[in-house]
């Protein structure tokens, strides 16, 4: 545990999503843009009429900025809901209340393993729990080796700091917006001003 604390310590958070980039696995486009359809349409919205087609050709296959531009048309129709990026928190029937000779509660991660480190180095996933808990005040309280739980002190305050903010949940915890169908933005969306954070990754 102590050399992975220390090398988490000059590991670069970047490097780390930049490598989880490599190996995630998006849908095709025709599949992402059938997918952003059926959500405006569940939501009441009728894509063809609000220029979906002309707004994904000005975003230039750039998916980051087309949610941010889902986000803006789903709040000027009144239909964000911060409620649907929200995940009711795990209640295990057992857990163990576990002491480590550490100040830091990313550090957790040296020393009880997560899957989502699966995926890659543990100083680079404590290094990038180190940038939330520095950032956003996030401690993490609970780890259930699938599952992790933050309280989290200062949220994101504004959608593009949050937004970006869910893109590293997605790409540190894939199943954490998957299992449940969560849209990008709508896990966004419930990141503002909300003092819980729910991270899932799992076989």
């Amino acid at each position: 545990p102590r050399a992975f604390i220390a090398t988490a310590r000059s590991f670069d958070p970047e490097d780390l999503l930049a490598d989880l980039v490599e190996g995630s696995y998006p849908l095709d486009e025709e599949d992402q843009l059938d997918a952003w359809r059926s959500e405006l349409e569940a939501a009441g919205i009728s894509a063809d009429d609000a220029g979906f087609d002309a707004a994904w050709a000005e975003c230039a296959g750039d998916r980051l900025r087309f949610e941010r531009w889902l986000a803006a048309l789903e709040d000027a129709q009144g239909v964000a809901d911060p409620g649907r990026g929200r995940q009711e928190h795990f209640d295990p029937d057992n857990a163990w209340l576990v002491l480590l000779p550490t100040p830091h509660s990313e550090e957790a991660l040296a020393y009880l393993h997560w899957y989502g480190m699966e995926r890659g180095p543990a100083d680079g996933f404590i290094a990038l729990l180190r940038r939330w808990r520095e950032r956003h005040g996030a401690e993490l309280w609970a780890h259930y080796g699938t599952m992790l739980e933050f309280v989290v002190r200062q949220p994101p305050a504004d959608f593009d700091t949050a937004l970006a903010l869910a893109r590293e949940h997605d790409l540190a915890a894939p199943c954490t917006l998957a299992l449940p169908g969560i849209a990008l933005r709508h896990h966004a969306l419930g990141l503002l001003d909300h003092g819980t954070w729910f991270l899932h990754e799992r076989p």
